[in-house]
């Protein structure tokens, strides 16, 4: 494996975090699931020249574009233009208010980069999924939906995901939520006295009322100047005031 991958690797591990990981391994996402596991296809194989006529002269040509390149593989703008497509499908099926254009197009960018980079560090380090395991995932997917496969089949159909997309999505998640048991979860250690503690806590602190909590997480960079850590404080103080004044969270969140 490269050298520079690993600081890679535990930088996009902290991007993810433990909640977003266990959440992939748990239940992959559904057409109408959050946004946190976008499917991205694979470009479509080039036609014959036969098969479609030659565009005329001076006919603009749409020409896909690299944006990024992680270590030695290109993200390009139809990567980009595939995960918006599917993440704002997501979106409208939750009901949930898509942000800007721009702010969507960045999010999804930097999955798309750690997401490449975690995918890596498992290839170089032999972390594969086997189709069986692929397969079996799926099922339980459509089961969790209460859905026959035929069925959850047709449900992807109607969101204009292909089988064959969705299950590699799939198999993708799959391989990321390894390398973080690999790289995070064997690291951690929980003591007995300490499981004692929390359940301690716990009873301690539980009474008839029930919360269901949620959170925005903001990123700082590591070694950020002080102009940026003010810059997401700020946008941490905003998110805030908008959930005070009643705000939705799922669109704050969102944002």
């Amino acid at each position: 494996m490269a050298s520079g991958r690993l600081p890679f690797l535990l930088a996009a591990l902290c991007m993810l975090g433990a909640d977003a990981g266990a959440a992939l391994a748990q239940s992959p996402a559904t057409p109408a699931a959050a946004a946190q596991s976008p499917a991205t296809p694979a470009a479509p194989a080039a036609a014959p020249p036969s098969a479609a006529p030659a565009p005329r002269a001076g006919t603009p040509v749409s020409l896909d574009r690299v944006l990024v390149v992680v270590n030695d593989e290109a993200i390009t703008q139809f990567d980009v233009n595939e995960q918006r497509r599917v993440v704002l499908s997501q979106l409208k099926a939750s009901n949930i208010t898509p942000p800007s254009a721009d702010v969507l197009d960045k999010q999804v960018l930097e999955r798309l980069i750690v997401e490449r980079g975690l995918l890596q560090y498992a290839k170089d380090n032999g972390i594969r999924v086997d189709d069986t395991t692929v397969e079996r995932t799926i099922l339980r997917v459509a089961e969790e939906n209460k859905l026959k496969p035929d069925d959850f089949r047709k449900l992807l159909e109607r969101e204009g995901i292909a089988y064959a997309t969705y299950r590699e999505d799939i198999r993708r998640q799959v391989v990321v939520q390894r390398v973080r048991e690999r790289e995070v979860d064997s690291k951690v250690a929980v003591s007995d006295p300490e499981v004692d503690n929390y359940l301690a806590t716990v009873a301690a602190q539980s009474g008839d009322e029930e919360y269901q909590l949620s959170h925005v997480y903001v990123t700082v960079p590591e070694q950020a100047t002080p102009d940026v850590v003010a810059a997401r404080r700020a946008r941490a103080d905003a998110a805030l005031a908008q959930i005070k004044s009643g705000k939705t969270f799922a669109v704050v969140a969102a944002a």
